[in-house]
């Protein structure tokens, strides 16, 4: 019964049962306040997984799931996890998948590589690095929480109490209440899609080339002659615009990999299930390689400039978007106006210092005891310490 595992104040989403298992079986209840949709359409008949749409007025909707992944399954639980992670990344909205994978992350080396595969290609990030299951003979994290957009996640927390064997694992998100106007890039193009070459030197013969000869300034002769030649191009192959992602694509992308895209797509359109997988595979393997190789390339060949391998890393790994804190609890009392949060901020760090310094021995002679003891471990006694002199050209030659 529903009741069973209803809450005050929260409203039961959605649940799936296991009808012979005792244990098993994901259900999710959401904040009364909260406005969502549940996504049916979404869920694969042969994953544990339930998905609701968060839509908040002005605020780009969420799409968030709970996934429960038995102890010991099949390697064909991650084909149909890529399935459904595929319907929902074809949306081109934020996820955030709430799971028990029973995958340990504190143990790195146990984690299957089809999982990281899988973690990388759609740029998941997993938070909880603490264990959220404790018995009495271990500590595991096996609960995670992943996220397409991390930056938006201000606090992860892993509450340890709860009614089973597993902590509850927490999370809060930052949500900006401020339409976002996007404005969508566009590039103008020649389609050579039905591009017939003979019929183009064709039209070409058959323009009065003659008529520029018969102006005097070069210029208006130029003009001339380019509005002729253009009148025939755009007969052939025409100059068309299209809405893109991004006005210019990555350097690694290439023809290749846009083919086996391209080809993945159409399977897809035709059903055709099978070919879908094995031509998504393929683009998936190209781009991870492409970006690999070219990466490293650029790594390589700028081993000697500071500044372009920081540009390097910051592409790879770009900055977290960093957002002012809206609420700040000093103490007892939680702080609302900005003046009060940074006042609050100045005097902590303004009296940080003493605080620390208090902490510390009194006594000056018991750091120097310690520091001397030391030395006296590490170095013989009648042994000598000489600094040679360094030159210009040595350092110029150690910094090359």
């Amino acid at each position: 019964m529903n009741k069973d595992i209803q809450i005050d104040g929260y409203k039961l989403a959605s649940r799936l049962d296991r009808v012979r298992d005792t244990w098993g079986g994901v259900a999710m209840l959401v904040k009364e306040h909260i406005p969502f949709d549940e996504r049916i359409d979404l869920r694969n008949d042969n994953l544990e997984a339930i998905w609701i749409e968060i839509t908040y007025p002005n605020s780009s909707p969420i799409l968030v799931a709970t996934i429960f992944r038995p102890p010991k399954s099949p390697v064909l639980w991650y084909e149909h996890f890529i399935d459904m992670c595929e319907n929902a990344y074809c949306e081109e909205k934020e996820v955030i998948i709430m799971s028990d994978i029973n995958i340990d992350f504190l143990k790195p080396n146990s984690i299957p590589k089809q999982w990281v595969d899988i973690i990388e290609s759609y740029n998941l990030t997993q938070l909880i690095k603490v264990p959220t299951r404790v018995t009495n003979s271990s500590k595991t994290c096996i609960d995670h929480i992943y996220f397409t957009n991390p930056e938006h996640v201000r606090a992860t927390k892993v509450a340890t109490i709860s009614i089973s064997d597993h902590f509850p694992v927490c999370y809060s998100r930052s949500r900006n209440s401020v339409t976002r106007i996007h404005k969508h890039s566009s590039i103008k193009y020649r389609s050579y899609k039905n591009f017939n070459q003979s019929a183009f030197l064709e039209d070409l013969t058959l323009v009065p080339w003659n008529v520029f000869e018969s102006f005097d300034d070069p210029n208006d002769a130029l003009d001339c002659w380019e509005k002729l030649f253009l009148e025939v191009v755009e007969k052939h192959p025409p100059l068309k615009k299209r809405r893109v992602k991004k006005p210019k694509q990555p350097e690694w992308l290439t023809e290749e990999m846009l083919k086996a895209m391209n080809t993945r797509d159409k399977f897809a359109q035709l059903n055709d299930d099978r070919n879908r997988k094995l031509w998504r595979n393929k683009a998936n393997n190209l781009v991870r390689n492409g970006k690999t190789t070219y990466y490293r390339q650029l790594i390589e060949n700028n081993i000697g400039n500071s500044k372009k391998l920081w540009n390097l890393i910051r592409d790879l790994a770009p900055e977290e978007s960093k957002t002012t804190p809206t609420t700040l609890k000093d103490g007892g009392v939680t702080l609302f106006n900005q003046q009060d949060i940074c006042d609050s901020f100045n005097e902590f760090f303004a009296q940080i210092g003493n605080a620390i310094a208090a902490c510390l021995p009194n006594s000056r002679n018991d750091t120097s005891d310690v520091l001397a003891d030391f030395i006296n471990k590490h170095i013989e006694v009648n042994s000598t310490f000489n600094i040679p002199k360094v030159s210009i050209d040595f350092v110029r030659e150690e910094l090359n």
